[in-house]
């Protein structure tokens, strides 16, 4: 039989749970890529504005929204097409077939509605 918890324990047990969850959001596909490609693009805009206006707060806000608005478009277009490439896949070769387990091909069958 186990100890009860004090806490300690589920203090040590939710910084854990937080800490793999922070460390795991930097190995979402598709992140980097469209982190980097916000981010240039947000930094050209504030360039260009910034040396043709000499107004910082308005270059800060351009630069921040097109780096937001690049940054999210390419995400989404970027998972669109891995989440076509794996129905492509999926349709080429029949599930559980792939070496994945029996659990892993139900779960796939019912998010891509097959």
């Amino acid at each position: 039989m186990s100890a009860p918890l004090g806490s300690a324990d589920v203090g040590d047990r939710r910084w854990q749970a937080r800490w793999r969850t922070v460390s795991s959001y930097f190995s979402a596909p598709c992140l980097h890529v469209s982190l980097a490609t916000g981010g240039a693009g947000g930094a050209a805009i504030f360039a260009v504005r910034f040396l043709s206006s000499r107004q910082l707060p308005a270059s800060l806000t351009w630069g921040a929204a097109v780096a937001g608005l690049l940054a999210g478009t390419n995400w989404a277009v970027c998972r669109r097409a891995m989440y076509v490439m794996l129905k492509e896949k999926s349709a080429a070769q029949p599930l559980g077939a792939s070496g994945m387990s029996e659990e892993d091909a139900a779960a796939l069958r019912a998010a891509l509605g097959r």
